[in-house]
């Protein structure tokens, strides 16, 4: 199996990695829009912001491999909607690549936001049960959240409609979340 980023489910009871299923899955759907939002951007090389844009890739890879190998350990499936993810997170990072590095970098700080949010939230509630699991998100949840600082570093809140396509990106990012702790 190879699949690509998850989330947690927020109110689940962790006993053993049974009820830690739907977290896998829903963190590795994370991971692969988040993976694939930066595909289109690091394509044009000649970009100055190419070099930090790789970067942020280089551990988005990290993440959906260190997913990938728990899932596979644990047997657990992927999201069954993992090709609609891969496709929603490239379309997305391929439009807003198209608009131009501020929209790309807008589009960034939104989806980074959430993840690390999420993460973060979903750290809390690992941390009794199951250590290094949270200990692991929460190391991510910080590389989420200096990848939304690189992208505000590199002007994304002065695209054109900033206020508004975070917001929409944000809620699709949420709406992405509910389905994949359900699917």
């Amino acid at each position: 199996l190879r699949v690509s980023k998850l989330s947690i489910v927020n109110k689940c009871v962790f006993s053993p990695w049974i009820s830690t299923l739907p977290l896998l899955r829903v963190v590795l759907i994370l991971f692969i829009i988040s993976n694939d939002i930066l595909s289109p951007t690091i394509t044009v090389k000649n970009r100055p912001e190419a070099r930090e844009i790789q970067h942020m890739r280089d551990q988005e890879q990290h993440h959906l491999d260190t997913f990938d190998k728990l899932l596979n350990e644990h047997k657990i499936r992927p999201s069954l909607l993992t090709p609609v993810w891969n496709t929603a997170g490239f379309a997305l990072g391929a439009f807003t690549a198209i608009l131009g590095t501020k929209a790309a970098m807008a589009c960034t700080i939104a989806v980074e936001e959430v993840i690390g949010e999420h993460y973060q939230k979903q750290a809390e509630v690992l941390k009794k049960s199951d250590k290094k699991l949270a200990h692991t998100l929460n190391e991510f949840a910080e590389e989420e959240l200096e990848h939304r600082d690189i992208a505000k570093n590199n002007d994304g809140e002065k695209a054109l409609g900033y206020s508004l396509m975070r917001g929409i990106i944000q809620s699709g990012c949420k709406i992405a979340i509910k389905i994949a702790e359900k699917v």
